[in-house]
This record gives C-alpha cells, sequence and structure tokens, in this order.
C-alpha cells in the first residue's frame, strides 16, 4: 500500500471540498430559484441567486478572478456572451463576475439531473438539443425571444 504525499492529500481534500459545496449549493439555491421562478416571469430575481451561486462556487474552489473590461459594457444594453468553456468552472465564474442577468443556452441532457435541471429550468435555462439540428435553431430563436421579453443577457 503506498502512502499518499501531501500534494495528493490537499488534492483530496481540497476536491472533496468542492464537491460537498457545489451539491449543497445546487440544493439551496436550487430549491430557493425552483420556488420563486414560479413568480419571478422576468427572471430578475432568481439572476441574482445564480449570480451568489456563481460567487459562493468560486469562493469554495479558492478562484482568484481578475476581470478587465467591465466598464466597456453597458447595464442599459443587453448582450449575447460567448464562451468557449472549457472547464466545469467557466459558469460560475461566468456568473459571478458578469454583472448582468443571465441565462444560458445549455445541452437537452442536463435539465435530466434531479433539482439541478428542475432549478435550471426555473430560471430559464434554455434546452439545447445537440443531436437534431433544427431543434437547436429552435433554442437560439428561444433566446432571442427571451432576449427581448425580459431583462435577461445570453451565454
Amino acid at each position: 500500500m503506498s502512502k499518499w504525499t501531501k500534494s495528493q492529500l490537499i488534492n483530496l481534500f481540497r476536491s472533496l471540498w468542492l464537491f460537498i459545496n457545489g451539491v449543497l449549493s445546487v440544493i439551496v439555491i436550487g430549491v430557493l430559484v425552483m420556488i420563486i421562478g414560479i413568480f419571478d416571469k422576468k427572471k430578475n430575481i432568481t439572476g441574482k441567486f445564480t449570480n451568489f451561486w456563481g460567487k459562493w462556487i468560486c469562493f469554495a474552489a479558492g478562484i482568484e478572478i481578475s476581470v478587465e473590461g467591465l466598464e466597456n459594457i453597458s447595464q442599459k444594453n443587453q448582450y449575447i456572451f460567448v464562451s468557449n468553456h472549457e472547464s466545469m468552472l467557466d459558469i460560475p465564474v461566468a456568473l459571478s463576475q458578469l454583472p448582468f442577468n443571465i441565462i444560458f443556452l445549455s445541452k437537452k441532457e442536463l435539465f435530466n439531473i434531479p433539482l439541478f435541471g428542475w432549478a435550471m429550468h426555473a430560471v430559464g435555462m434554455i434546452k439545447v438539443d445537440r443531436k437534431n439540428r433544427e431543434r437547436a435553431k429552435l433554442s437560439v430563436k428561444k433566446a432571442l425571444i427571451s432576449l427581448e421579453e425580459k431583462n435577461i443577457n445570453v451565454l
């Protein structure tokens, strides 16, 4: 049986800490946004909760974030943000740092995850069927309609 190195133990505990915080944050914030989402048709309040969730995850992960250029975008406008989404932390980072109410175009399979998927639906995230081109196009149209109807931005 091999001994664990100090760095392996640190990584193990860091991963466990992040996992526990991820599960707890989805439960706490997920339940709140599912309840509030029923009444929050424009998704303004649920947007604040998703921002808080992003900050919670980034804090738990010990991520130090530096953002440049926010002064070049206006709260008076709506935006479509584009990300190459290279890690699972891209989403909490974007939610925590962009000072806007944001919804995502998300692969439809994520909506099948209990609590997490339900919360995504309550917040107004948009399902994308990546295997069906026509349904994917309809998802983009739905995102554009959300931009028109709500004070929301799309990532």
